[in-house]
């Protein structure tokens, strides 16, 4: 996998010094000394000299050899063309304003090429009727261009100068649009504002952004190349390098197909679809994000990769806030290598799945970089691997108890630890822990090895992202009625008598309310539920609790705060992993400055409680509030999380600890108990373990 990695990242630098050495130059210098100066009104194209290497036909323009040329004025019906196969045109637009509704305004023919420059303030608008792109008559749609811009098969063209063009696409279909293997480069100091129906900065073999100002409004894609599914020719990359760019699109903000490489620039994109996307036919498809300054709003993902997503690893490190976004990075192998990210999400933060693809390692490698998780599902979601080697990844989960901070895929997968830090902040039920590495845990134990990640592309189910649903399955995903014992991606058993088929808890004890709420606690508790010895039956497991706003530290012995945030939901179990840990040492968490949970790396860990008699110890803090006295069980590795079947052996316990206000909560003389771990997954195991 390292070696994998390892390739994965030097492609994506070789490929983004690449670019920059082949787009850095203008690929023409502008003469100041114009060949020919052509002026457009109502009713005719007036040209300065007389010469060769155009032709003017009313008001329509054609450009027939290399040569420098100036074209101004204002017309209703008006075009510009530069002839198939001619090269070496720059093209000055100043101050002109061109409408067509018989072609697109200005074209660039087949295997041409110019520099188009830009003085003062320009308006390109295409007129045409949409309709004729599916006209009957094979001369009509023959003769539809659809954009404002149009460059035919493998023509280029290069923006630069200081002024501003709009390309205007919104009554027709494109603003400006390349064909097979056509190319676009912006440079800096231009200014386009594009609007369009359709797409409004698109080319099929390339776009490259150098620079310049560009605010693109479309009804689908903002920035694209995407070629037709005939097209074997075209290269299908987005490369920027630098830039002012604003997105507002209807569908994805920027999208290519076979390669994307982002390393500067400063980019917002608001998108009812992707953000940024890119799709993958063959497997080798990179999305490199090494550089720029990145703002996001999705209607689904942020950032999305088919296969390879990678984020950082250039000279310069990528600073990425995604706002809002459905999942926040998806790739089938999501790779953090350095730079910042924030990221808000309805479904997983960072995900890594691909519903199309069978027998595939997803991973998500984390090597460097700074990361901030906010999700409302999974916060990182892998179908397979997670490998952190590096950087400070901070997550919260989802509130909500079918999702966990943290989730690791079934099958064999594994949750490797190697170095950095990683905190994740959510949910017990479907908590997971690593697999390898030392790290330590708050709260009551989920189900170790997770139920796998999303499956991504919210397309069919297939199978945790690995082919058809199994046998027995429905078409849609559904699991089957569970068979006796647990299957072997980790499904539960067969309840116990007087439980519901789908798992309900059976009538609570007396007192309990309906829905398995614990009943008024004994004098002298707090009314929010303080920890006492659960009625015999009772599947839940004590557990923390941290509420919106509340502020929690994890400190060592000596008082050494490792760790501290502030929970932006509520959640009942914590991960911890860091390279300060120290196998054998006890470290303590407090909760809005009160001690609350304690657990040692590799050893037994117990909550801070009160005593069983309900009175607090005078030693203790008398405005201890409920979420800070709260009783935790937790539960450790150094090497391999627990199996479930090992749950299963897992005691009640009462032992003896300290709860105090010293500055070193070693040093306490409060009594209080502590309870082991029991759960709906070690309740679960025992009956399985007693069928057998």
């Amino acid at each position: 996998m390292k070696a994998r990695l390892t390739g994965k990242i030097i492609s994506a630098a070789a490929s983004a010094a690449l670019f920059i050495s082949q787009t850095g130059l203008s690929a023409f210098a502008f003469d100041e000394s114009a060949d020919n100066v052509f002026t457009f009104s109502d009713s005719e194209v007036t040209a300065s000299a007389e010469g060769e290497g155009f032709e003017i036909d009313g008001t329509s323009l054609t450009i027939s050899a290399a040569g420098t040329y100036v074209v101004t004025g204002e017309c209703a019906e008006g075009s510009i063309t530069v002839k198939k196969g001619t090269e070496g045109v720059v093209l000055v637009l100043s101050d002109i304003r061109l409408t067509s509704s018989a072609t697109t305004p200005l074209k660039i023919g087949k295997e041409a090429s110019a520099e188009i420059v830009l003085e003062g303030e320009n308006t390109l608008t295409d007129k045409e009727d949409p309709a004729n792109e599916e006209s009957e008559d094979e001369t009509v749609a023959d003769a539809f261009e659809g954009a404002a811009v149009k460059l035919k098969t493998g023509a280029s063209v290069t923006f630069s100068g200081s002024g501003v063009l709009n390309a205007d696409g919104s009554g027709c279909k494109n603003g400006i649009k390349g064909g097979e293997s056509a190319n676009i480069t912006v440079n800096d100091g231009v200014t386009l504002n594009i609007t369009a129906a359709n797409n409004a900065l698109a080319s099929d073999g390339s776009v490259n952004v150098n620079g310049g100002t560009l605010d693109l409004t479309a009804d689908g894609d903002g920035l694209k190349s995407s070629p037709d599914e005939d097209d074997e020719t075209s290269a299908a990359i987005v490369n920027i390098s630098g830039g002012n760019i604003n997105i507002n699109a209807g569908d994805d903000g920027i999208v290519a197909d076979s390669e994307m490489n982002i390393t500067g620039g400063e980019i917002n994109v608001t998108a009812a679809d992707d953000a940024i996307h890119l799709n993958g036919t063959d497997g080798s498809e990179n999305l490199n994000i090494l550089g720029g300054n990145i703002t996001i709003n999705a209607g689904d993902d942020g950032i999305h990769s088919d296969y390879f997503l990678n984020i950082g690893g250039g000279d310069t490190a990528p600073n990425i806030i995604v706002e809002n976004s459905c999942e926040g990075f998806e790739g089938a192998v999501v790779n953090l290598i350095s730079g910042y990210g924030s990221v808000r999400s309805s479904d997983d933060g960072v995900n890594a799945a691909n519903s199309d693809l069978t027998g595939y390692a997803f991973e998500i490698n984390i090597s460097g970089g700074d990361w901030y998780i906010n999700a409302d599902g999974d916060g990182l979601d892998s179908n397979g691997d997670i490998n952190v080697s590096g950087g400070r990844t901070e997550v919260f989960g989802s509130s909500n108890g079918d999702n966990a901070a943290l989730d690791n895929g079934d099958f064999g997968s594994s949750f490797n630890i190697t170095g950095g830090t990683l905190l994740g902040v959510g949910m017990a039920r479907m908590a997971t822990t690593p697999t390898s590495g030392k790290y330590i845990s708050f709260g009551a134990g989920g189900m170790d090895g997770g139920m796998g990640g999303g499956f991504g592309s919210h397309d069919d189910w297939t199978g945790a992202g690995e082919g058809e649903p199994p046998e027995d399955w429905t078409d849609s995903g559904e699991r089957p009625e569970p068979p006796e014992g647990w299957t072997d991606s980790g499904e539960r058993p067969e309840p116990p008598e007087g439980w519901t088929d789908s798992g309900e808890r059976p009538e609570p004890p007396e007192g309990w309310t309906d829905s398995g709420e614990r009943p008024e606690p004994p004098e002298g508790w707090t009314d929010s539920g303080e920890p006492f010895t659960p009625p015999t039956g009772d599947m839940g497991g004590s557990a923390i609790s941290l509420n919106s706003g509340d502020t929690f530290e994890i400190k060592d012995a000596d008082g050494n705060v490792l760790y501290s945030a502030a929970a932006v939901k509520s959640a009942n179990h914590i991960v911890f992993s860091d390279e300060a840990l120290e196998e054998g040492m006890t470290y303590y968490l407090y909760v809005n400055g009160t001690q609350t949970a304690e657990t040692t790396v590799g050893g037994s860990s117990a909550p801070t409680v009160p005593d069983t008699t309900g009175t607090v110890s005078e030693e203790t803090n008398s405005e201890t509030t409920s979420s800070e006295t709260s009783s935790a069980s937790t539960s450790t590795s150094t090497a391999a999380s627990t199996s479930t079947a090992a749950a299963a052996t897992t005691t009640t316990t009462t032992t003896t600890t300290a709860a105090s206000t010293d500055a070193n909560p070693s040093t306490g003389t409060a009594s209080g108990i502590a309870f082991g771990t029991v759960g709906l997954v070690a309740a679960a195991a025992f009956i399985v373990k007693r069928r057998r």
